[in-house]
């Protein structure tokens, strides 16, 4: 994995100063949630004036960077979101950890302790259920 340079000054370079503002009160706010980073690209979801949180994904390919947010923003520049995403990234970076594979993972688990964690998983996620239903009964792909 590479190191990712990028400072605030940079980040301000890319946004237009409202939109930078507006992204540095998100940030000190706490908006920015569900951050992690695979290889040379971060994610994560900003609490905005939808239902849904906003989704962010930023790739950094060499010197470039490609941005994205699910926000309707296009006047030019980073969108507050964005921008309030990469000053999370700038000042918090040891927070971008890189997720284990699912095996690895879930494998020091014992049988109860898997019951536990569905279970849980089903109370926060109650989609799930179905699905869990469905792969049972075997009317799941895999």
């Amino acid at each position: 994995m590479k190191e990712i340079l990028l400072t605030e000054e940079d980040i301000q370079d890319l946004a237009t100063e409202k939109s930078f503002e507006r992204g540095e009160e998100l940030y000190f706010s706490g908006a920015i949630f569900g951050i992690y980073r695979k290889e040379n690209t971060i994610y994560g979801k900003c609490e905005g004036s939808e239902i849904d949180p906003y989704e962010l994904e930023v790739d950094f390919d060499g010197s470039e960077m490609d941005a994205y947010c699910s926000c309707p923003y296009d006047w030019g520049g980073l969108c507050k979101h964005l921008v309030a995403f990469l000053l999370t990234f700038v000042f918090e970076e040891e927070k971008f950890i890189e997720p284990m594979d699912i095996p690895t993972l879930l494998e020091p688990l014992d049988r109860e302790r898997l019951f536990i964690l569905i279970a849980k998983l089903v109370e926060d996620n109650p989609d799930m259920q179905f699905w869990i239903q469905k792969y049972v009964e075997g009317k799941l792909l895999k």
